[in-house]
């Protein structure tokens, strides 16, 4: 038994330098992911309804950050590298290229939303009161789109580089600023009016313009890797250049697509029943806080398996890749723990809850608990064929699995049986298929096709 798992075991300098990686990132995420739960927290002081339509009106984000993470992905694979190899220069190439992607990216958000609020809304609910509360928000928070760009490639930058402590402290700032101006212009403390959903929108706004402002400040002052020069990309060299391209498009497409999906299971959840979508905000709410320690895992996979990568050091990385997977196991077990303690506290942390979302609250809860651990290894399987930029396989384990079981599934349900399915048998199919690409995702992780050095040694 112990000659089994020894490989997937690490010594002392392999828990310290993922515990390194996964600490900051971890907080720094969580952090991150407290932007939408403050609104969310907040708006549910409201009422229900409010709570409802933020969330619906938050769901272009999710399409939006798959977007950004994308191509941040594709950019981090080669920074973690070129980092590795010591060819700063060419990072700063890769990070100038991101940037104007970002913003061309987020300016199209912004415009979207701002100009056709009412039709992003009646894509999930039809109710026209969480409609109208949803357009309320969504005409002010659409510029927030605009300066989270630069904010996020400077976190995802600076992440593929192992550098975490900048991007936690940030976001410490920012949610902080978000959860004091949600509080004064949505209850409407100071003698400011109550401006309820839109003050949480203005409050949302207001924090990330100081974020982005912060992130300005150290490009400029060159404290990082990275500058403000945007004319750098202009140097970034074909090679290098089809290098980031190969990776950005198949990973872009992905994420787009995972993205797209899982805004198809809402869809397929709110037709099969709508009234139980505060139950379904609050189980999302309570899984991305989970979820944030799966990330902060998969960022050390990322920094620790690509600098391998990039020395060309094969033998340490696979070793290196073995041990990920025994972490993960550990990583699902804290999951579990954190989401079932966490569901004997909705009633607390979200007030104007009526008596019948509580339970079901929970019991959603619980069935996302039942399928963490799968969740942990793909998402460490993912990672490590990304570190490797075997992209292709990626895809198609990812979205391309996605798309040929679940989301099939997903849509018979909305179309097929509106209000005569059970929600929660609805969401556990859904898992359970989303749970059977581990077999796949381990087999695939096993051929050793990631097992690349994509650095260049002109650029």
């Amino acid at each position: 038994m112990r000659k089994t798992l020894r490989p997937y075991l690490g010594d002392r300098a392999f828990y310290r330098g993922a515990l390194a990686v996964m600490i900051p990132v971890t907080l720094q995420q969580l952090i991150n992911a407290l932007f939408n739960f403050v609104d969310n927290v907040m708006v549910a002081s409201i009422d229900e309804l409010s709570m409802s339509a933020v969330a619906v009106a938050n769901k272009p984000a999710m399409l939006y950050f798959a977007i950004f993470f994308g191509f941040t992905g594709a950019a981090g694979i080669l920074l973690s590298q070129y980092y590795g190899a010591g060819r700063l220069e060419v990072c700063q190439r890769i990070f100038s290229v991101e940037m104007l992607i970002g913003q061309a990216v987020s300016l199209a958000f912004a415009l979207i939303l701002f100009l056709f609020p009412r039709a992003v809304m009646r894509v999930f609910v039809s109710d026209p009161r969480t409609v109208s509360i949803g357009v309320d928000y969504l005409r002010i928070v659409a510029w927030a789109y605009l300066p989270a760009a630069l904010s996020s490639v400077c976190i995802f930058s600076l992440r593929s580089l192992g550098i975490n402590f900048l991007p936690m402290v940030v976001s410490v700032l920012a949610v902080t600023t978000n959860a004091f101006l949600n509080w004064t212009l949505i209850f409407g403390h100071f003698g400011l009016p109550r401006m309820g959903v839109r003050g949480a929108a203005l409050g949302t706004l207001l924090a990330r313009l100081l974020e982005m402002a912060i992130y300005a400040l150290v490009l400029l002052s060159r404290k990082t890797p990275f500058s403000l020069n945007l004319l750098a990309a202009r140097r970034i060299g074909r090679p290098v250049l089809r290098d980031y391209l190969a990776k950005t498009l198949p990973l872009t497409v992905n994420e787009t697509l995972w993205s797209t999906g899982i805004l198809i299971f809402f869809w397929a959840y709110a037709r099969i029943n709508e009234a139980a979508l505060p139950a379904i905000n609050v189980e999302e709410q309570v899984a991305n806080v989970a979820w944030v320690l799966f990330m902060g895992m998969s960022s050390a996979v990322s920094v620790m398996v690509g600098k391998l990568l990039g020395m060309s050091r094969f033998d340490e990385a696979r070793q290196a890749a073995k041990r990920f997977f025994g972490l993960g196991v550990i990583v699902a077990g804290a999951c579990m723990a954190a989401a079932f303690i966490g569901a004997q506290f909705i009633g607390g942390v979200f007030p104007k809850l009526s008596p019948q979302q509580i339970p079901l609250a929970r019991q959603l809860i619980y069935i996302m608990i039942c399928f963490s651990p799968f969740t942990a290894l793909y998402a460490i399987a993912f990672f490590v064929l990304r570190a490797g930029g075997d992209t292709r396989r990626a895809t198609l384990l990812d979205s391309g699995y996605m798309w040929a079981a679940p989301v099939p599934a997903a849509l018979l349900m909305g179309f097929l049986l509106p209000g005569k399915l059970d929600i929660r048998l609805a969401i556990f199919a859904v898992q359970l298929l989303l749970s059977l690409r581990i077999v796949w995702a381990l087999r695939v992780v096993r051929r050793g096709t990631w097992l690349n050095n994509l650095t260049r040694a002109e650029a």
